[in-house]
């Protein structure tokens, strides 16, 4: 087991040595392209299924529900077919140049409203949302497996984190200002035309960022002899042991809920119980934006302090300054503050 996981430089790179400013860029450009997919998904692809495709909330939810749990499956099976992965580009940086047209078809398909029945709309929905997921998971999950290889040097990883995190919400914010109103442009006020349109244009900028990640990104790293390495199921009982890991885990598992809930709740909120439809891309935007300062603060925060802790405060700095943000537009509606933020956590903030 000890000489599966050693490792071993190629190409003659300094594996442990820095990366340039503009790998890293082009690293972080690779989350940019995730999230003008993604970001539609967790901010309109619900709001889309229940006001404009035309399904209940409670068969949107129960399909969300069912390909969450496929994604269970798909994605450790997805990690298999990386390790096994050979090819003269790597082990991950295939799928960035291969994936990126397909993930685009598949993502315009899941944003069309076909004539059909509600039951046939059913169907029409559960396929193209899981073969999103699916075609998601297959470049997106590569993507992040790239970053251990790009270097072994901790601090490099942790700003290389820091871009991509800069990287996915630039992207949540032009998807947050720009979705609504371009849907709106491009049908002429027929959001069932507009939305396909608006994720077709997504998805061309999406392919392209893609391409400049494969082109600007190196696998440095590689393990020796993969054949050899430990099993799925031995790993996950190595991880379980891990008390960091599952700390992390548990720490990103909370994060993930709130922030998917928010998102999700956020525009039926805004719509329906302030009556402020308009302000919808305002909101989602200013919440964005928040995230962006968190994250350029903990890219600073990282050169104060331990890399270990570097993490966990990611999240806590990324949230705070979601927290404190908010607040300080004194023309909000206050009632919004007590949606998204808890009274308890208000206080905690002050």
């Amino acid at each position: 087991m000890a000489d599966a996981l050693k490792e071993t430089e190629v190409q003659g790179a300094n594996v442990t040595g820095k990366i340039s400013t503009k790998e890293k860029i082009g690293y972080g450009i690779g989350d940019i392209a995730s999230n003008f997919v993604w970001g539609m998904v967790s901010s309109y692809l619900l709001f889309f299924y229940t006001d404009i495709f035309g399904i209940t909330a409670a068969a949107a939810g129960t399909l969300f529900i069912v390909t969450r749990l496929w994604d269970a499956i798909n994605d450790p099976l997805m990690g298999i077919v990386i390790d096994k992965t050979k090819s003269k580009h790597g082990k991950t940086r295939p799928y960035l140049l291969y994936l990126p047209i397909p993930l685009a078809v598949i993502s315009v398909l899941t944003f069309i409203t076909p004539s059909f029945s509600e039951g046939g709309k059913l169907v029409y929905a559960y396929i193209t949302y899981t073969l999103l997921g699916m075609a998601f998971t297959a470049i997106n999950l590569p993507y992040a497996s790239l970053m251990p290889r790009m270097t072994r040097d901790s601090g490099e990883k942790a700003e290389l984190n820091s871009y991509r995190g800069m990287g996915r919400t630039i992207a949540t914010i032009i998807v947050a200002a720009a979705t609504l109103p371009l849907a709106s442009l491009l049908g002429n006020g027929d959001e069932k035309i507009g939305f396909p349109i608006t994720m077709g244009i997504y998805s061309v900028v999406a392919t392209v960022l893609y391409f400049v990640t494969f082109k600007s990104c190196h696998e440095r790293v590689v393990p020796k002899n993969t054949d050899k390495l430990v099993s799925l199921g031995q790993s996950v009982k190595d991880m379980m042991k891990n008390r960091s890991w599952s700390l992390v885990s548990i720490s990103a598992t909370l994060w993930f809920l709130r922030s998917g809930t928010m998102n999700a709740a956020l525009i039926y909120y805004i719509k329906y119980y302030l009556g402020q439809p308009g302000m919808i891309p305002f909101y989602l935007t200013l919440l964005n934006v928040a995230n962006l300062l968190g994250t350029v603060l903990a890219f600073f925060v990282l050169k104060k302090m331990g890399k270990q802790k570097f993490q966990c405060d990611h999240v806590c700095h990324s949230n705070r300054t979601v927290y404190c943000s908010i607040p300080a537009w004194k023309r909000f509606n206050n009632s919004i503050l007590h949606f998204i933020f808890p009274g308890k956590y208000i206080s905690w903030v002050r």
